[in-house]
C-alpha cells in the first residue's frame, strides 16, 4: 500500500480514483484468499480483538444496512468506484483494518516505513513538477498543474503534510543512523517547500494540530518538545500571512460547498425514516440536486453537482444518519484509547482523520486511516 497515492492508469474515464480502488480491490482480495488459506492450514481462525474491531463492524453494518435501504442503492454499494464513501470503499478500508491486524508485526514496521518513505518522496515530487509546469508523462489528462496521483491539490497536500507528520515523530520517538537521518531530514525539507507552494491555512493548520498531539505525548513521557514547538510556530505564521505573499505558482480554486449549503442539505435529507440511516453511502450529489438553495442557480455553480459537502463528516451526517455518524465518532474514540500507545502512528493518523472534520475525504486518506488503527 505504500505506493498507492502514487499509483494511477490511463486507461479509464477517470484514471486515479478508479485504479486505486481497482488496485486496492485486487490487493485485499489476494490477502484475503491468503488469510482463508492460512486458517484452513492451521485449523485457526485468526481475528483482531479490540474496541476498534467493534467499531468498525458497527460502523460497516450500518452503512451496509444503509446502502441497501438507498433508493440509490448501487451507487451507494459501489459508486462507479469513483467515490471514496460508499460501502465498497468502506468495506475494502475494513478489510485492509483486519488484514494489517492479523498479518503485519511490529518486527514488519521498518520494511512498511521504507515502502512508504519511497512512495511518500516519488508522490511529492512528482506532485512539484506538476505545480510547476514539467510536464514528464506523455498523457494529455497529466499535462495541467492540478493534476497529481493522490486527487485534488489540496488532497495532495493532505497527503504530503501526513508524511511529514510521520517524518518527524520518527525522527523524535526513533533512533537513526546518521545517514538515515539525512535522508529523512532531506524529505521533510523537501515538503516543506511544497507547503510553502501552496501556501494553505487549512495544511499548516492541520500540521500545527498534529504538532500540539505530539507534544502532548512527549510531556507525558516528559521528553523533549522543541521541534514540535518551532513547527508549530512555523505553521500558524504562514497561516496568519495566508494571501500575503506572492504565490509562487498560480494554483486553481477548488470549489466545494460551504458550511451554511451542506447544512441546507442535511436538513432537507435527514427527515422522516431517514433520520436515523440516511440517504445511503455515496448520495449527497443526489441529495445536493434536489436540495440546494435556489440562489445557487444565479451563481457560476448553477449546473455544478457536488458529491462532498464542506467536509466527510458533514457528508457522512447527509448519507449515513444520526447512528452512522456516532458509529463514525465512536470508531475515533475507540481508536484514541488504544492508539495512545503509539506516539508515532497515532499522531499521523489524528492528523488524517482531523481532516475528515473540516474538508471532503479521498480514498487513499481513508485507506491509510483503517491501516495505521
Amino acid at each position: 500500500m505504500g505506493l498507492l497515492p502514487l499509483f494511477f492508469l490511463p486507461i479509464t474515464i477517470v484514471p486515479v480514483e478508479i485504479n486505486k480502488q481497482i488496485l486496492t480491490t485486487i490487493l485485499v482480495l489476494a490477502c484475503f484468499l491468503c488469510y482463508l488459506i492460512h486458517s484452513l492450514n492451521n485449523r485457526k481462525i485468526v481475528y483482531p480483538k479490540s474496541l476498534i474491531s467493534l467499531a468498525i463492524l458497527i460502523f460497516l453494518a450500518l452503512s451496509g444496512l444503509s446502502a441497501v435501504i438507498s433508493l440509490a442503492q448501487n451507487n451507494a454499494i459501489f459508486g462507479s468506484f469513483i467515490q471514496p464513501d460508499t460501502f465498497w470503499s468502506f468495506l475494502l478500508a475494513g478489510f485492509s483494518f483486519f488484514l494489517a491486524s492479523v498479518f503485519i508485526k511490529k518486527d514488519d514496521l521498518t520494511s512498511l516505513g521504507k515502502y512508504f518513505f519511497l512512495g511518500l518522496i516519488l508522490t511529492t515530487i512528482f506532485g512539484l513538477l506538476q505545480i510547476f509546469g514539467k510536464f514528464i508523462l506523455p498523457w494529455d489528462f497529466t499535462r495541467g498543474i492540478n493534476f497529481n496521483s493522490v486527487g485534488s491539490t489540496t488532497q495532495w497536500g493532505i497527503f504530503i503534510t501526513f508524511g511529514l507528520v510521520m517524518i518527524i515523530t520518527s525522527l523524535i520517538g526513533l533512533e537513526f543512523s546518521k545517514r538515515q537521518k539525512i535522508i529523512l531530514w532531506s524529505g521533510a525539507a523537501l515538503i516543506t517547500f511544497s507547503l510553502i507552494v501552496l501556501n494553505s491555512q487549512l495544511l499548516f493548520s492541520g500540521l500545527a494540530l498534529a504538532m500540539l498531539i505530539l507534544i502532548f505525548f512527549k510531556l507525558a513521557t516528559k521528553a523533549k518538545i522543541n521541534l514540535p514547538i518551532i513547527i508549530i510556530i512555523f505553521s500558524l505564521f504562514f497561516v496568519l500571512i495566508n494571501g500575503r505573499l506572492p504565490g509562487l505558482v498560480n494554483l486553481p480554486i477548488e470549489a466545494r460547498p460551504n458550511i451554511s449549503t451542506t447544512g441546507v442539505i442535511i436538513k432537507g435529507t435527514l427527515t422522516g425514516k431517514q433520520i436515523l440511516l440516511g440517504s445511503g453511502p455515496a448520495s449527497f450529489g443526489f441529495n445536493y440536486n434536489q436540495f440546494k438553495p435556489l440562489a445557487l442557480n444565479q451563481t457560476v455553480f448553477w449546473s455544478s453537482t457536488f458529491n462532498q459537502g464542506i467536509s466527510f463528516a458533514a457528508t457522512l451526517l447527509a448519507d449515513l444518519g444520526v447512528l452512522g455518524i456516532l458509529a463514525f465518532l465512536f470508531l475515533f474514540f475507540a481508536f484514541s484509547r488504544q492508539g495512545l500507545k503509539d506516539a508515532i502512528i497515532f499522531t499521523g493518523v489524528a492528523y488524517l482523520s482531523i481532516n475528515l472534520f473540516i474538508y471532503p475525504a479521498f480514498f487513499s486518506q481513508l485507506i491509510f486511516i483503517f491501516l495505521g488503527m
